[in-house]
């Protein structure tokens, strides 16, 4: 509970920071893409300080950040890319690094209530006092405390914090980022996985994304379900993916990670995206914006 505690604290102040010397950014329309693909990026604190308006005008039409890991950890850039992607009109997406050897369903409920303590934030005028989300956070260490009695109430905490605030902008389903089995068998991965994403199902009133390897599910998960999941498959090759998990036999990919150091087209020489220094991950979504609006929370 402490290291959880001290994770909400250090967020706060990140929050903090970042409402002093937030500037509000209008919203501009995207270049053309050269390919019948959407173009778009995934990113956490290795990318930096992001400007996301450079991002949007490059043409990139969707981008999926970093929120949480395992049970405690907080990404400490989240709260920053997503007042910017939102901020510029991106379709935008949150994501859970998993770790099969924590407990599925706790991490869920922190995956939830950073990221709607997030969206809450990045709503409130900067004019405004911090105030009710220091309410939050101490509402968090009550229950929190409750936690290590009742258990069974984790369900009702979390579908009280905020999961409306899901839904006033252009947002994703949440997308869990499974490539790390812990040392954990593929029985016992797979068994996390469905616990994760029935949880979330449960809490949002939609599905999961799932972000793999075709090798990593094979050999680590083993699912032969997708769990109503769309795949966002993690494949650096030239013309089309490595592999397509057999779970995914019948609908194939919806989203391709298809390099981590800014290419343009799968296969292609190393790029930039204008707007961030360094590498970062690009990818494709397989249809058109109104299709990609769909898999957004209403």
């Amino acid at each position: 509970m402490l290291t959880r505690t001290l994770s909400i604290i250090t967020l706060l102040l990140c929050i903090t920071l970042s409402r002093a010397s937030r500037a509000s950014s209008n919203t501009t329309s995207s270049n053309s893409n050269s390919t019948s693909y959407l173009r778009g990026i995934d990113v956490s604190h290795y990318q930096g300080t992001i400007n996301w308006d450079q991002v949007q005008k490059s043409g990139i039409k969707f981008a999926c950040a970093k929120a949480t890991e395992g049970e405690t950890n907080v990404d400490p850039s989240f709260h920053a890319n997503w007042i910017g992607m939102k901020s510029v009109g991106l379709t935008r997406c949150a994501y859970h690094f998993a770790h099969p050897k924590d407990d599925a369903v706790m991490q869920v409920k922190d995956f939830i209530f950073f990221s709607s303590l997030l969206i809450y934030c990045s709503s409130v005028p900067t004019t405004v006092p911090l105030l009710c989300p220091f309410c939050l956070l101490l509402l968090y260490c009550f229950v929190s405390f409750c936690l290590f009695f009742l258990y069974c109430q984790a369900q009702h905490f979390v579908s009280t914090v905020g999961l409306s605030s899901l839904h006033n902008s252009k947002t994703l389903q949440l997308m869990l980022d499974l490539e790390s089995s812990d040392a954990k068998s593929p029985e016992e991965v797979w068994a996390w996985t469905q616990a994760f994403l029935s949880e979330i199902h449960i809490l949002t009133g939609r599905p999961g994304i799932i972000y793999t390897g075709y090798y990593f599910w094979r050999d680590s998960v083993g699912g032969t379900t997708n769990l109503d999941a769309p795949l966002w498959i993690a494949s650096y090759t030239k013309s089309k993916p490595a592999g397509i998990p057999k779970a995914w036999d019948s609908s194939g990919w919806t989203f391709w990670q298809f390099d981590d150091n800014g290419a343009s087209t799968p296969g292609g020489s190393a790029g930039s995206i204008p707007g961030i220094t360094g590498n970062v991950d690009v990818d494709y979504f397989k249809y058109d914006e109104a299709t990609l609006a769909k898999f957004c929370f209403p």
